[in-house]
């Protein structure tokens, strides 16, 4: 092996030819029970052999340390070497971690680094959820290769789970399809069976755990052989069936043909009945098992309908308690069954809407048994408060929506996971808002790998069962005007000597409301065109551009500046004096960094802090012990 030209950026003292390649844990999540393994990739781009000395460890919750392990590994020259560290379940706590390694040689550290991933008895307690890698697994992908590649671009965005939707020939009815290729039941996506099983395994292999899209209502050719062999199924049966073919389009649309179209033909399946109910349980267990998928996010979950409605041969009147009482135990038995085949299986919903607190009013029983036993609470519509009508486009009104939602589902024992954006101010702000008010983002590889990062590493931080919320908590803490915290103070018992205050601090959006941040985008977008113009009409004219109506525009600005010198005060007499401020702690996602912050305790009223600078979005950790 020949001397390699070498990215300036990989981790090297300077003086040597040995470099720290890589830092990886095998998975990105891991279960609780499952063994952890880290890899260490080394280069020896010189012409003499080496031998360096490796310290690795674990790092979890604020700085806890765990797990080291030594190792001498020779080095011969211009060559590379793996090594993998172990760590037996037990020794690995729930949430995030840091495998960190230093390298020596000759007793003097050279390089070092350290990659995150979490762990955790349910997915979506440390959940930070994408779409689907890839649309379609036979059109949009040619290889194996290319299908890992795109679920490798999750992990490297920190999304631990992925979902594949539209793929099944029938979201309800037709989950285990057995043949190579088909057209889905909704909007027709060209899926691959090899491919697809392929795009599961690798998720399971790196700990991207693939979730499948699941429905109450079906579509397509599958929806179509289903309902004539089924047609007590449908909802209407006896009357008018809720079903929607076009013949034509059925006709021809398992045919791969030129130009592509779409469409979907909804079937409506009857929830009410419990035998069709337990079809769709067997579906989703039985596609489970044959492509790995690790839950089910509904778009639409088996909800019963109020009014007369067939069950079995008969005709029943639902009240809307009725209607909420056997969507709940629908849910229920898919819960149970799934459970008793895959004890790790999870459930999410498209549900709230931003509306949450209704929904407890409306229909208490099946919001209940969503968040029950950890449950996938999605709000698509948080994505979209970006459009100039919706309730909660005013950023401060979204941040106070999503923070005391993610409280209400937390206490019934759910997640909430907004959809947010991934790009702009929109995105950045949405993510921020998401992860300081305790929820999980549902989005795609964007623009938020840093926080999603911050996430994986201090998820306990973030999402630990023992975190407590502090409403109004002014008085408690104290903080200089000008940024956003009072929806974001976490107390956290320790042990009858020891307590935590968790602190964020948010630098606001330059914007009052996301349609304004979303605008500001819109005009720097189209100056750059009409820049773009000026400059092309110019070279036709062989003449020097003139920009003068770009330069006489007022200035745009997409982010506020960062605030500087913000204090923190914690008056003694608001703890009753039976606790002494031990330390703080200061942590910048964007940084990722972590630095200890100075206490000054020269006030007799108050401990004080102060944050040199909040960009975006920074933590502080205060600890405390008794006095």
């Amino acid at each position: 092996m020949a001397k390699l030209k070498l990215d300036a950026k990989l981790n090297n003292s300077g003086t040597n030819d040995l470099y720290l390649l890589e830092v990886r844990p095998i998975k990105l999540f891991y279960w609780d029970d499952e063994e952890v393994t880290g890899r260490v990739a080394l280069l020896n781009n010189g012409a003499a052999n080496a031998t360096v000395a490796l310290r690795v460890w674990l790092e979890s919750d604020l700085r806890a340390a765990t797990g080291e392990r030594r190792q001498d590994v020779a080095l011969e020259a211009f060559s590379r070497q793996t090594v993998d560290f172990r760590w037996p379940a037990r020794e690995v706590p729930s949430f995030g971690h840091a495998l960190k390694v230093e390298v020596a040689l000759d007793g003097k550290p050279i390089a070092s680094g350290e990659e995150y991933f979490s762990k955790h008895e349910n997915v979506w307690a440390v959940g930070i959820a994408g779409g689907h890698p890839v649309a379609f697994t036979h059109a949009h992908v040619k290889t194996l290769e290319q299908v890992e590649q795109a679920v490798e671009k999750f992990r490297r965005d920190y999304r631990n789970t992925f979902e594949k939707f539209f793929w099944a020939p029938d979201d309800f009815a037709e989950m285990t399809p057995d043949v190579p290729v088909w057209f889905s039941g909704q909007a027709r996506y060209h899926e691959n069976l090899e491919r697809l099983k392929h795009l599961c395994q690798h998720g399971l292999k790196i700990g991207v755990l693939p979730t499948t899209y699941g429905k109450c209502t079906g579509g397509g050719t599958a929806a179509r052989d289903f309902i004539r062999a089924h047609p007590e199924t449908i909802r209407g049966y006896g009357g008018v069936m809720s079903f929607k073919p076009d013949t034509e389009e059925l006709a021809k649309w398992q045919i791969d043909s030129e130009p592509y179209w779409q469409s979907t033909a909804w079937a409506s399946y009857n929830m009410n009945d419990p035998a069709v109910v337990q079809h769709g349980i067997r579906e989703i267990i039985e596609s489970s098992k044959q492509f790995g998928w690790a839950g089910v996010r509904f778009d639409g979950h088996f909800d019963a309908k109020t009014g007369k409605q067939r069950v079995g041969d008969r005709m029943v009147e639902f009240s809307k308690d009725d209607a909420d009482a056997l969507t709940a135990a629908n849910m229920k038995a898919l819960k149970d069954q799934a459970r008793a085949a895959l004890p790790k299986f999870v459930f999410g919903y498209n549900y709230t809407q931003c509306r949450l607190p209704d929904l407890l009013v409306e229909q208490p029983r099946e919001t209940l048994e969503l968040c029950e036993g950890g449950g996938h609470i999605m709000d698509e519509y948080a994505k979209a408060n970006e459009r100039g009508a919706h309730p909660y486009r005013n950023w401060a009104a979204w941040a106070e929506m999503v923070a005391k939602q993610a409280e209400q589902a937390r206490r019934l024992g759910g997640h909430l996971f907004p959809m947010v954006s991934t790009s702009g101010p929109v995105g950045r702000y949405h993510n921020i808002f998401t992860y300081a008010g305790g929820a999980h983002p549902n989005g795609s590889p964007g623009e938020a790998t840093v926080y999603n990062a911050f996430a994986t590493r201090y998820a306990a931080l973030l999402w630990h069962p023992d975190l407590e919320c502090v409403w109004n908590p002014n008085g408690l803490v104290i903080v200089r005007h000008g940024v956003m915290w009072e929806n974001y103070v976490r107390r956290q018992m320790l042990g009858p000597d020891r307590m935590r205050l968790i602190v964020h601090l948010v630098n606001p959006p330059a914007q009052e409301s996301a349609t304004d941040s979303q605008a500001a985008v819109s005009e720097l977008n189209r100056r750059a065109k009409r820049r773009d113009e000026i400059r092309k009409e110019a070279e036709k004219k062989k003449e020097k551009p003139d920009y003068a109506e770009l330069e006489a525009l007022p200035p745009v600005q997409l982010y506020p500046d960062p605030q500087k010198d913000i204090w923190i005060r914690i008056p003694p007499q608001a703890l009753k004096r039976q606790w002494d401020l031990k330390e703080a702690t200061l942590l910048d996602p964007e940084a990722r960094a972590s630095q200890p912050l100075p206490v000054d305790r020269s006030e007799s009223y108050f401990w004080q802090v102060v944050v040199p600078e909040v960009k975006s979005w920074v933590v502080v950790v205060f600890e405390f012990g008794r006095p």
